[in-house]
């Protein structure tokens, strides 16, 4: 999906920051998720639903990207 966002001359520098973006991102969700589980009552479940919730969060924005001459 980045690749099909940007220009030809900037693919490898878009999907480097996508990368470096994403992983620097799952790095504080884990430690958020790790923190709520162990110093929260119940906090599996709350865990948990935060994942969930942030999920369909995701969903919806990533539903709103229009992608320049899509066939679909």
């Amino acid at each position: 999906m980045v690749s099909d966002l940007v220009p030809a001359t900037q693919r490898a520098g878009a999907i480097g920051l996508f990368y470096t973006v994403s992983g620097v991102g799952q790095l504080l969700a884990s430690l958020l998720a790790g923190f709520i589980w162990n110093y929260r009552p119940s906090g599996v479940v709350v865990a948990m639903a935060l994942g969930a919730g942030l999920a369909v969060v995701a969903v919806v924005l990533i539903a709103q990207v229009k992608i320049p001459n899509a066939e679909c």
